[in-house]
Order: structure tokens, then C-alpha cells, then sequence
């Protein structure tokens, strides 16, 4: 039986990129160390290529990024799932979650998955419309 997927967060994939970020080498051991393959979802590559669209290179490191990295899965979100997403977001409203977040926590309720690589404390709060928590993977300590 192969491992679980992990969920990946948009800060992973952008620290990894950008050689200036704080968290680029901390994101680059994470990745490299993952025990499964990664799964994550368009909010989260269009948020990841929105933020390091200035870099030299444009957005070639992402394209190269999920090509390398154990990328198993780029989800879709389906027309039918937005309202079960925006009920979400509704309910965390005083956090302020973005889309991307939001679509990550939904995916982890569709797919069973119950760990994400983030440095976004955010996802130790939030809990899926079941009430699971994630937990959350971020290197040798917290940011």
C-alpha cells in the first residue's frame, strides 16, 4: 500500500522558489524529505505563480517544481464543491483565509488526507466541515 498524500501550501512552493525568502532553505529540506507524494490544487499554483512572477526566471522554478517534486496530483475543484468552500471560509471568516486555503481543507476532507506542508499556522486552527484537524508539517521548527 503506498503512503498518503500530503497536502502542499502555496508559502511551501514560493520559499522553495525564491532563493531571498527566509524559509528557502527550510522549504527545500521539507520537500525534499516528503515520505509520499504531494497533492495540491490550481488556487494554490496560480496564488504560488502570482507571487514569484518577478522572479528571474518568471515561472519556470514552479513548472520545474512539480515536475521533480513527488507530485502526484493537481486537484480540481469542481462547480458543485464552491459552496461547501465558501461555507468554510464563512465559518473562519474572522481569520481572513484566502481561496487557495480554503480549497486545501476541502481537499483534505474529499481525499481523507489529514497532513499538509505549511508554515501557515493558520492550518493548526482550522478543522474540516467534520471537525478533523491537519497536521501540519513545516521543517525542524515552527516559523
Amino acid at each position: 500500500m503506498s503512503p498518503k498524500r500530503l497536502l502542499v501550501d502555496t508559502n511551501v512552493l514560493v520559499a522553495a522558489i525564491l532563493e531571498r525568502d527566509a524559509l528557502h532553505e527550510r522549504a527545500i529540506a521539507l520537500l525534499g524529505s516528503v515520505p509520499a507524494a504531494l497533492m495540491t490544487c490550481w488556487p494554490v499554483l496560480t496564488e504560488t505563480a502570482y507571487l514569484v512572477r518577478t522572479h528571474k526566471d518568471g515561472i519556470q522554478p514552479l513548472v520545474t517544481l512539480c515536475k521533480q517534486s513527488p507530485f502526484v496530483a493537481i486537484a480540481d475543484i469542481h462547480p458543485n464543491e464552491l459552496a461547501v468552500i465558501a461555507n468554510w471560509m464563512r465559518k473562519y471568516h474572522a481569520m481572513k483565509p484566502d481561496f487557495a486555503d480554503a480549497c486545501l481543507m476541502h481537499l483534505a476532507e474529499r481525499h481523507n488526507l489529514d497532513s499538509i506542508l505549511s508554515f501557515d499556522d493558520d492550518f493548526d486552527t482550522y478543522r474540516t466541515t467534520t471537525g478533523r484537524a491537519l497536521r501540519r508539517l513545516f521543517g525542524r521548527e515552527s516559523p
